[in-house]
C-alpha cells in the first residue's frame, strides 16, 4: 500500500508541475527552479516534465484553438526558463522555434492550422527569446540565433501586413533586447537576399550542430556500455565494445598559465614568510608568578622555557648567549627599562624631599609670626620654640612597593 500510495503521489506531482498555466506568469521560473532541483534526486521527473512541454507546443499547434492561447503560451515561458536552469540544451531551444514557424507548412507556402490573422506562433517565439535569448550571445549560438531570426523575419511576411499594433512592438522590444544592431527588412526579397548571402556560414553552422549530435550520441552509448560492465553483462565473443579514449592535447596558453601560477603561488609563499617574521624584541615573554625576567649569567642570559606535557607544565632552564641578537636586544631592552625605574625614583624622592623642606619652613614662619609683638591681644598662650620633627629621609614604604625596589 505505501508503494502504491508513492506512485500515486509522484504522478500527482508530476501531472502538477506540467500545468504551468496555474502558476502566475512572472512565477513560473519557480516552477523550473524546483525541477531542476528535483531532477538531482528524481531524474525521472525532470525527463517526464520536458517530454510533456515539448509535445504540449506541438498539440497546441496541431489543435490550434483561441481559447488554449493562455496556456501555450505559458508553456513557451517554462521551456526557456527550463534553459536557462541547464534542464535542456540549446538544440531543443532552436529545433522548437523551428518547429513554431514551419509545423504545417506546404510547398506552395500557406499553411491550413496557421492562418495568417493568427499572431499566436508570433508570440510564442517572442516569449521563449524574452526568456532565453540573451544567453545566445557567443560562438555558434549567435550565429545560430542570426540565422533563426533571419527566418523569423521572413514568417513575419507571411502575415496579413501591417502587424497588429501590440505585436509589432513586442517584436521591436525583443529585438532591441538580444540583437539591437540587427537590421528589420521590410521586404521579402531584402530577407531572401540577406538568407542567401548567409547560405555557407549557415551550412557550417548546421555542420557543427550535427557534430555536436553525435558527439552526445557516443557519450550517451559508452554510459550504456558502463552501465551494462556494472551490472555484470560481460559481451560476447561476437560482440565487440569500443571504448572512446580522451586524448589530452597541450597547448603553448595552458604551460603558460601554469607558468604564471606557479610564480605566483611561489611569490604568495614567500610573503607570508616574510610576514611570519617577528622582530626579535618584540616577543613576548612567558610570565608566570614568581617569574623575575632572564638573569645573566656569565656570557649567557637564563631564561625558563615553558614545557606543557598532558596537564602539567613544567620550566626548563636555557642559556643563550650574550652575542646572539634576541639576548643583546632584551638585555637593552631591560637596561633601558632600569634606568627609567631609577630616573623616576629619583624624581619621586625629590619631590618628597621637597614637600618636606616647604612643610618645615611654613612652621617657622607660623611660629616666628606668633611669638612677635604684632598681636594686641594676649589669650593666655605662651609661645614655645618650635619643636623640629624628625621625618624619614627616605621614600615611603608605600612609593618602595609601588616600584618594586628594595633597599
Amino acid at each position: 500500500e505505501a508503494v502504491v500510495s508513492t506512485q500515486s503521489t509522484g504522478r500527482y506531482a508530476m501531472k502538477s508541475l506540467c500545468k504551468v498555466w496555474m502558476v502566475k506568469f512572472h512565477n513560473i521560473y519557480c516552477v523550473a527552479n524546483l525541477l531542476s532541483g528535483l531532477a538531482q534526486f528524481q531524474e525521472r521527473v525532470g525527463i517526464t516534465v520536458v517530454e510533456n512541454v515539448l509535445e504540449a507546443i506541438r498539440v497546441g499547434m496541431e489543435i490550434n484553438q483561441p481559447q488554449y492561447n493562455q496556456r501555450r503560451v505559458a508553456e513557451a515561458k517554462l521551456l526557456g526558463e527550463l534553459y536557462n536552469y541547464r534542464m535542456i540544451e540549446s538544440n531543443i531551444i532552436f529545433n522548437t522555434l523551428y518547429l513554431v514557424i514551419s509545423f504545417g507548412s506546404l510547398p506552395d507556402g500557406t499553411n491550413p492550422i496557421d492562418p495568417p490573422t493568427d499572431t499566436i506562433r508570433i508570440r510564442l517565439v517572442l516569449t521563449i527569446m524574452d526568456t532565453c535569448g540573451q544567453y545566445f550571445e557567443k560562438g555558434n549560438l549567435k550565429k545560430k540565433c542570426d540565422t533563426f531570426l533571419l527566418f523569423f523575419q521572413k514568417y513575419l511576411f507571411t502575415k496579413v501586413q501591417p502587424l497588429p499594433i501590440d505585436v509589432d512592438y513586442s517584436i521591436q522590444d525583443t529585438m532591441e533586447a538580444i540583437r539591437p544592431n540587427m537590421t528589420l527588412y521590410s521586404t521579402v526579397g531584402e530577407v531572401d537576399e540577406a538568407i542567401s548571402e548567409i547560405s555557407p556560414q549557415l551550412r557550417h553552422v548546421l555542420g557543427s550542430q550535427e557534430v555536436d549530435d553525435e558527439e552526445e550520441e557516443e557519450e550517451d552509448e559508452d554510459t550504456e556500455t558502463e552501465d551494462a560492465a556494472e551490472e555484470g553483462n560481460s559481451p560476447t565473443e561476437d560482440e565487440e565494445v569500443k571504448v572512446k579514449k580522451l586524448e589530452v592535447h597541450k597547448c603553448e596558453e595552458d604551460e603558460e598559465f601554469l607558468k604564471e601560477l606557479e610564480k605566483t603561488m611561489t611569490a604568495e609563499l614567500s610573503d607570508r614568510k616574510t610576514n611570519m617574521r617577528v622582530g626579535s624584541s618584540d616577543l613576548a615573554l612567558p610570565m608566570n608568578r614568581g617569574f623575575k625576567g632572564p638573569k645573566i649569567d656569565g656570557n649567557k642570559m637564563q631564561f625558563s622555557v615553558l614545557l606543557k606535557k598532558g596537564s602539567k607544565q613544567q620550566f626548563k632552564p636555557m642559556g643563550i648567549p650574550l652575542e646572539s641578537d634576541f639576548a643583546s636586544n632584551l638585555y637593552d631592552k631591560q637596561k633601558a627599562v632600569l634606568k627609567e625605574k631609577e630616573e623616576l625614583k629619583r624624581l619621586v624622592l625629590s619631590q618628597e624631599q621637597r614637600q618636606e623642606e616647604e612643610e618645615l619652613l611654613a612652621e617657622e614662619q607660623e611660629c616666628a609670626t606668633g611669638g612677635g609683638g604684632g598681636s594686641t591681644r594676649n589669650w593666655g598662650y605662651t609661645a614655645r620654640p618650635a619643636e623640629r620633627r624628625q621625618r624619614p629621609r627616605k621614600a615611603p614604604q608605600l612609593t618602595t612597593e609601588m616600584f618594586n625596589f628594595s633597599r
